[in-house]
């Protein structure tokens, strides 16, 4: 990524865990602050986690076929919404 942001590797972790440290990492970043994520499948669900709770997600894959994901907080804290997928609770 472009931007001078902290990186999550989750690459070596086996499901659930990295959705469960992305979200943790993203619960816990300040309005407007964003974090790398890098991640070695396409995480979709997490997207739609995140999105719906106002992240802003802009994923970018490597030539290695793996994935670095900018996840921006929105600008204004919110209150969580929804319940997490059924196979990350």
């Amino acid at each position: 990524m472009a931007q001078s942001v902290p990186t999550v590797d989750v690459r070596t972790m086996k499901c659930p865990e990295p959705f469960k440290t992305a979200t943790s990492h993203a619960i816990a970043l300040r309005p407007g602050d964003s974090f790398c994520l890098r991640i070695g499948v396409e995480p979709i669900p997490l997207y739609e986690y995140l999105e719906k709770q106002g992240f802003t997600i802009t994923p970018r894959q490597t030539p290695e076929g793996e994935f670095e994901i900018l996840i921006t907080a929105p600008k204004e804290t919110q209150e969580v919404v929804g319940e997490l997928p059924a196979c990350m609770a």
